[in-house]
């Protein structure tokens, strides 16, 4: 009985606790195979806990039906670790976790939903073992879509980035500003976010970056503002005023903001109301602020 219970029961214990440690600390999709682990773990301790002799093999007798339908989904399982199909799980994991971080931002289309379909079914599945074999060409399929989409989505930004560093050139120029005194750091960044743009593979990142541009190009135009001002002051003008000198800051009005729904143009009409309705709104914030500029 000892011998039986170190050689054999102990030892398979001493195994599935080996094998139940990789199942710590996973979140999303879970590797296969942790309830069977857990089930033979309980089946052998309570064997392991018995001390008589006959009652132990009682139990092993009544339980061999149990034993012999686990045990081969245990040396299953135990295969899916020590080979690469649990390589080939951490990949395809990954890479379904980042589409579903980014699934709010990619265009759902049918080759899109059949491919996810595909891998979520051999991930979700109690024993996927026979079809883990389609996961790296099905993790291909899904990294060159959302690759494909990345590229489409990043590069109209890109233009904008690209677009924002000649505006703010041309601004520094036309105001006889150099560059390395005032610019320098709006174009650094500009260029920071086409590098971002340029290495990531988060479709979420797109939409950051194109939000972080347009803060970035009012936060310049109202510095320029200010600069423009300072160096319109007199240098020599040594004179004191008890009055507060006030900077008119140039407000940024955006087109989306100012007309901000839909309208259904099918007449000459139509366009002169879309215009009077602009015009009006223009004028109201000419009134609130008289230095515009229109994005």
């Amino acid at each position: 009985v000892r011998d039986f219970k170190v050689r054999c029961i102990n030892h398979t214990i001493e195994k599935l606790k080996d094998i139940l440690g990789n199942y710590n600390n996973i979140k999303a999709y879970q590797y296969p195979g942790k309830q069977v682990i857990e089930d033979a773990l309980k089946l052998f301790n309570s064997i392991a806990n018995i001390r008589d002799t006959s009652e132990l093999f009682e139990e092993v007798s009544n339980k061999k039906d149990e034993i012999i339908k686990i045990s081969p989904k245990i040396n299953t399982i135990s295969e899916f670790f020590k080979g690469n199909q649990k390589e080939q799980f951490d990949k395809i994991r990954e890479t379904i976790i980042t589409y579903e971080n980014n699934r709010d931002y990619v265009d759902n289309t049918k080759e899109l939903q059949e491919v996810v379909k595909k891998i979520l079914e051999i991930l979700n599945a109690e024993e996927p073992y026979s079809r883990i074999h389609e996961l790296p060409t099905l993790r291909k399929e899904l990294i060159d879509i959302l690759v494909n989409m990345y590229e489409i989505k990043s590069t109209p930004i890109i233009k904008i980035a690209n677009k924002t560093i000649e505006y703010i050139q041309n601004e520094l120029n036309n105001a006889n500003i150099n560059y390395e005194d005032f610019g320098k750091n709006y174009i650094e960044n500009c260029k920071g976010i086409i590098d971002s743009l340029q290495h990531s593979n988060e479709l979420k990142d797109i939409y950051a970056q194109e939000t972080r541009l347009g803060q970035m190009k009012d936060s310049f135009i109202i510095a320029l503002e200010k600069k423009k001002y300072e160096m319109s002051k007199p240098k020599d003008d040594n004179t004191k005023s008890d009055e507060p000198v006030i900077i008119k800051t140039r407000k940024i009005v955006r087109t989306d903001m100012l007309m901000n729904r839909s309208y259904e143009i099918n007449s000459k009409e139509d366009i002169d109301k879309y215009i009077e309705e602009l015009r009006n709104k223009l004028m109201k914030e000419l009134e609130e602020n008289n230095n515009l500029t229109i994005k």
